[in-house]
């Protein structure tokens, strides 16, 4: 959160500003220094790679005759920071009293691009205080803060493809000769399973070997199985949540 923002109800207090009044405040004031009237909901194509921006338009209308500060930030909403989704941002628009015209105000926030599929997500802009100053007679009383809308929602398109399955390949069913009643080593080879993504996959072998306990990992492990016919399954994994497996048949004679 912006420093400033702890120190606002002590600041306001101190120099004679007057009290933000927001959403829903059903107070008559004779001096507006400052209207939030409109939020703009902005969208945009997150991208595979480095950063692109989305901006919100802030409408203020009227702008107001004295000094206006009107603090705002950033908060997390199916996007966040914490999965890099958007860098956290906080700030304040100024109005220095040049007269009752409408104004847009932007606020910028940069989106981190990336390749992982997720569905399209949201955060949200947020008006957080407003404080206004200047001179106002007894009889008119304080200039006032209104905020009739007081959030704007972001949405980031995701344009990244759904992971696909990968293709287990165990190879061809193998026969071995008969090394002796300590069994047979057989050398396995996955080295034909693919990923349409390009994912690095990993290799878990199960059958009836002692290594592993009956489990082994790798592209072409080394395996020790019993005279007679063994079944031994391959199952890959892209590391996104789709595995896909084969089935190979070896026979020691």
């Amino acid at each position: 959160m912006h420093p400033a923002l702890r120190i606002l109800p002590a600041l306001a207090l101190l120099l004679g500003f007057g009290v933000p009044r927001l959403a829903g405040a059903q107070d008559t004031c004779n001096v507006q220094a400052a209207r939030i009237s409109a939020i703009s909901n902005p969208v945009v194509v997150e991208g595979n790679s480095g950063t692109t921006t989305v901006t919100f338009d802030v409408h203020c209308n009227p702008c107001g005759p004295v000094f206006a500060k009107t603090f705002w930030r950033i908060n997390d909403g199916s996007a966040t920071t914490a999965d890099n989704d958007y860098v956290d941002t906080s700030g304040v628009f100024d109005a220095i009293g040049t007269g009752n015209a409408p104004e847009v105000w932007q606020a910028t926030v940069t989106i981190n691009g990336d390749t992982n599929f997720e569905g399209d997500e949201t955060f949200q802009f947020e008006i957080i205080q407003g404080l206004v100053g200047g001179e106002a007679s007894p009889s008119v009383g304080p200039p006032c803060f209104f905020v009739d809308v007081a959030t704007g929602t972001a949405t980031i398109l995701n344009d990244d493809a759904a992971n696909q399955p990968p293709a287990a390949d165990a190879g061809p069913d193998q026969t071995a000769e008969c090394a002796g009643p300590g069994g047979t080593s057989v050398t396995l080879d996955g080295s034909g399973s693919s990923d349409p993504d390009g994912d690095v996959l990993t290799y878990t072998w199960t059958g009836p070997f002692p290594e592993g306990g009956g489990t082994v990992t790798g592209v072409s492990p080394a395996v020790t199985l019993p005279l007679g016919i063994s079944l031994l399954t391959l199952t890959v994994d892209d590391g996104n949540g789709e595995t896909n497996a084969d089935a190979i048949q070896v026979t020691v004679q």
